[in-house]
């Protein structure tokens, strides 16, 4: 609780409209390595996430999924790994709340929004 008069109210109505706009999401993640020798790993992935969103209200059509691939290199006591993930995520937003997706025939009230990143990293090491 707040000194502050009406400062609990605000924080009451603040989580009320993320409760009310927002829900959990479910992610599902599948990857695979081989070892080809003993020395090598070779690895890959995929995975895909449901919409954070309720009932469209903020967004519809929400895509969000990474595909990634790696290698492992061991000698001895050292190893080097090398990764690149692949994520994109598509999105439909609108001006107003359930406007749907026209405000006029041809006059589209959203916008369509991608985003796409390429991550590279590079993890040395030793093993005592």
């Amino acid at each position: 609780n707040s000194d502050e008069p009406g400062e609990d109210d605000f924080y009451d109505q603040l989580n009320s409209g993320l409760k009310d706009s927002f829900k959990n999401v479910h992610k599902l993640r599948i990857g695979a390595e081989i070892k080809p020798i003993s020395m090598l790993a070779l690895r890959a992935g995929y995975s895909t996430q449901t919409t954070p969103y309720k009932n469209h209200i903020l967004s519809y059509d929400y895509q969000n999924r990474s595909i990634t691939a790696g290698v492992g290199l061991r000698f001895n006591n050292f190893f080097v790994d090398f990764s690149y993930v692949n994520n994109k995520q598509q999105d439909e937003q609108w001006l107003l709340p359930d406007s749907g997706s026209y405000i006029y025939e041809d006059v589209k009230m959203g916008s369509s929004v991608e985003k796409v990143s390429h991550n590279v990293s590079v993890s040395l090491g030793y093993r005592f």
